[in-house]
């Protein structure tokens, strides 16, 4: 088997999907985290901060790069503290891992009030098949989603 690798200057770019909410209070909504690159992984790892008073963190799992593989899948969401999550996705089985690109991970939650927010990246992580770090993975640091039914125009995305 090939090990598909980056060189080792490149940055592996994540991305959410979609890249911009409009959200309103009542009404689930999920937020995906993709990689578009064709490398080889056996882990995914983020950690996100989100305004609690704004949306209620409602569940977290791994994305069809996973679980459409035929693979044991370890997945854990970490919700114990208001305004913080943190969740992964392994491949489990020594010769085992995943090439992207591919969903990597999702986020359901419900809007709570108007207001626009910030959805924040604390730390993210991929782990090649060996289980080392890969360098340089990057996921916008902060993403506006509004609660406001209102047309923004053009503005730009916001990053770190």
């Amino acid at each position: 088997m090939t090990v598909a690798t980056l060189p080792a200057t490149a940055e592996v770019v994540l991305r959410f999907d979609p890249p911009v909410l409009n959200i309103e209070p009542g009404v689930n909504t999920t937020l995906s985290i993709w990689m578009d690159d064709p490398i080889d992984i056996r882990t995914f790892e983020v950690r996100i901060s989100y305004p609690p008073d704004l949306v209620e963190s409602i569940s977290g799992t791994s994305g069809s790069l996973f679980t459409d593989s035929d693979y044991l899948i370890w997945e854990g969401f970490e919700n114990d503290e208001p305004g913080h999550w943190h969740g992964f996705a392994i491949v489990m089985g020594g010769f085992d891992w995943l090439t992207g690109p591919g969903e990597l991970f999702s986020w359901s939650f419900l809007g709570l009030n108007s207001g626009s927010i910030l959805i924040e990246v604390l730390d993210v992580a991929l782990y090649a098949p060996d289980a080392t770090l890969i360098p340089d993975v990057i996921l916008e640091q902060m993403i506006v989603v509004s609660t406001d039914d209102q047309s923004w125009g053009n503005i730009k995305a916001l990053y770190r």
